[in-house]
């Protein structure tokens, strides 16, 4: 049996982005392809297959104070075509999700303690930010949102605020994303 398996990484020591790797029972292992993609420390796979979403982790991003989301399109030898790339609300993305239905991603941005919302076009493209949900301190804190994601049901996203050991949901299922 043959196996595929997408790879971000952190651009340092060479690394240039977004693998493709192939495997199989045997274990025999290898690069198939990559993409340049800075920072793509995190990624998600839309529900259809078709598209990737890589976390940008960066202070700066396109001469922004923000990091960043990078859209592809997955081919079916696996390999990828940049789509787009938009900034997100926060510096240091650390996390990336897509809800099933393949309409918005949410990212985590682990320095500001948001989530940046992005509307998905049908060409798999990601729409500027939509919507941001910014934590706030708590007992002089600084919030840190570490992670975003959906339930099962589709009705909520799930953020966790790892500064303040939290997990706060926010309602999805009406698209109001008001917390709950």
């Amino acid at each position: 049996m043959q196996y595929l398996a997408l790879v971000g990484t952190n651009s340092v020591e060479g690394s240039k982005g977004i693998y493709t790797v192939t495997f199989s029972d045997e274990k025999d292992m290898q690069i198939t392809s990559t993409v340049d993609a800075l920072n793509a420390g995190f990624l998600a796979v839309r529900a259809d297959k078709k598209y990737v979403y890589a976390t940008r982790e960066n202070m700066i991003f396109r001469t922004h104070a923000c990091g960043g989301i990078g859209a592809y399109s997955i081919g079916p030898d696996g390999v990828l075509s940049f789509v787009n790339e938009q900034d997100v609300a926060g510096q240091l993305p650390c996390y990336v999700s897509v809800d099933s239905a393949g309409k918005y991603v949410f990212v985590a941005s682990y320095l500001n303690g948001c989530v940046s919302i992005h509307k998905i076009s049908p060409d798999g493209s990601v729409g500027p930010v939509f919507k941001v949900l910014q934590h706030s301190y708590a007992f002089g804190i600084h919030p840190s949102v570490h992670c975003v994601a959906v339930t099962p049901d589709q009705k909520y996203i799930c953020v966790l605020d790892v500064t303040v050991h939290r997990i706060v949901f926010y309602d999805l299922a009406q698209e109001s994303f008001a917390h709950v």
